[in-house]
Parts: structure tokens; sequence; C-alpha cells
């Protein structure tokens, strides 16, 4: 994208040259926030990828659980499974959740539904996945492992994947009861 920023010739008080500095100072701003977003936004699908094709070795290190089994139910790039996937849509129409729980569910970036050994009953590992955690991602997590949790009334994991995490993210986090995973791979 492209854009002209025009300056006219000023008036001789100048009011019209402050003007057009100003607006061009915030229209500068808009661009240079605009391509931040951008390069956040592939740095967090890099992210995501890596992570769906290492989650195994991810939870075998953060979530040292006897797991008899791990599958993948959602990840990032589109794969959601037939059967959670209706599961979850019978728990809308029954009204366990609503349409909004619902579409945000399937927004999460990665569900693992992973099974204990001498269990029957899954439990369902509800992941965010981004380069540098923030508030958002630990609400997120938060709140569709807790949808998901309705709609299946199994246990679920709240968990924020990510490379960095700051202080008061791990405070928000703990308060949430969501696990952080720092993942090496990720701080690159």
């Amino acid at each position: 994208m492209t854009t002209i920023i025009t300056t006219p010739i000023a008036s001789p008080d100048g009011d019209d040259t402050s003007r057009l500095i100003a607006e061009n100072g915030r229209k500068i701003a808009a661009l240079i926030e605009n391509s931040r977003t951008r390069t956040d936004l592939a740095a967090d699908l890099i992210a995501e990828d890596k992570v769906s094709a290492n989650i195994h070795s991810i939870l075998a290190q953060h979530l040292p659980i006897p797991f008899r089994s791990r599958e993948i139910l959602k990840s990032a790039f589109g794969h959601i499974d037939e059967q959670f996937s209706d599961a979850l849509y019978d728990a809308a129409d029954a009204g366990l959740i609503d349409n909004a729980a619902l579409a945000s569910a399937f927004a999460s970036d990665i569900i693992i539904g992973c099974g204990r050994r001498g269990e029957r009953e899954n439990i369902y590992l509800v992941g965010e996945i981004s380069r540098t955690i923030n508030n958002d991602d630990i609400t997120r997590a938060y709140e569709r492992a807790r949808t998901i949790g309705a709609a299946t009334g199994a246990e679920t994991i709240a968990a924020a994947i990510g490379g960095f995490v700051a202080p008061p993210q791990t405070r928000l986090a703990d308060e949430l009861g969501v696990r952080v995973f720092i993942v090496a791979q990720l701080q690159e």
C-alpha cells in the first residue's frame, strides 16, 4: 500500500503547516503501527506452525502427566476433529454454550485431547499461541478452556504458549489458572 502525503504551500501565519505536520505525523504513525501489526501476525503464524509441529515434545516437557494418548483436535491451520466439532455443536444446540462461545472455541489456536492412563475421560488442553504472550492470549485461553469444559463436561487445561512472557502477564496467568509454556524455539 502506497500513501502519498502532500503538503500545500503554507499560509504566512504557519497554521496550515502546523496542522499538516501533525496530520502527516499521525499518518506515518498509523503506517508504522500497521507494519508492526503485520510483522507480529507473521511471527505469530510462524509460532503456531512451530508449536503445532512440536506439540508432543512441548507437552512432555511442560505437562508431565502420564497420558495414554495425545491427539490434536484443532490446530491453528484449520484442522479440526469431526467428532470434537460435533460435540461442540451439540453442546450449543443443547444450550450449554452460546453461539459466541462456540465461535470463540473454534478460534482456539490449538486444542489437544489427552487421555490419562487408567482413565476413560479425556482432558482437553486449550492453547493460545503467540511469540510474546500478552493479556489477550491469557484471557482467551482461560475463556475458551471454560467454554470447552462447559460443552464437554471434561476437565480442561488453559495454556498460553510462547517465547516470552512479562511478569504482569505471569501474574495474570497465575490468577486465572492458565499455564504458561515458554518454548525455546519461539525465542529466536
